[in-house]
């Protein structure tokens, strides 16, 4: 969706901050996730970080609200899955 937006005619400052700060953002946290490590902090602050970039770009065109409660939501599927497999793997241990 990140990189849908970034599309003309979305503006060259908004762009930019699409390009340049949030879609790496994501993929930081989505390198962790795709190889079994959601528990790792790389994922929360990768996550966090995208989700700050979001509202800086709510705060500039309300356009991306929906990206910002999508963010939002994923940050906390993410945090809870996360704690979740912790909480196993200290029972297992």
């Amino acid at each position: 969706m990140a990189q849908d937006l970034s599309l003309p005619p979305t503006a060259y400052n908004e762009s930019g901050i699409l390009n340049d700060e949030l879609v790496p953002a994501l993929y930081e946290a989505r390198t962790y996730i795709e190889v079994g490590q959601i528990t790792e902090p790389e994922v929360h602050a990768g996550l966090a970080r995208a989700l700050r970039i979001g509202f800086r770009l709510a705060d500039i065109n309300r356009k991306y609200n929906t990206l910002v409660n999508r963010l939002r939501i994923l940050l906390e599927d993410c945090d809870r899955i996360a704690n979740d497999t912790r909480a196993m793997q200290k029972r297992r241990a």
